[in-house]
């Protein structure tokens, strides 16, 4: 279930991958993700800064479209 999730982790070492102007692959998929493993209690700060970062990207992504999203991600963070 959370393949993708270490594979996003694995991205945000570089820090390449929050710099395009766009979502990554399975953008919402790895979101919900990361949130049930929170609301299982079974997380670290790993999972947080990383659904965070998600959060933020989603805001300048939907904020830079004009797109009223990005209220949604910024009340999330």
């Amino acid at each position: 279930m959370f393949k993708k999730f270490g594979t996003f982790i694995n991205k945000l070492g570089n820090g390449r991958q929050l710099k395009q102007q766009k979502l990554p692959k399975d953008f919402y998929q790895i979101i919900l993700e990361l949130e049930l493993k929170i609301d299982s209690g079974d997380f670290d700060l790993v999972t947080v800064k990383a659904l965070t970062k998600l959060y933020s990207q989603a805001v300048e992504y939907y904020s830079g479209k004009n797109d009223e999203k990005f209220v949604q991600f910024t009340e999330r963070i």
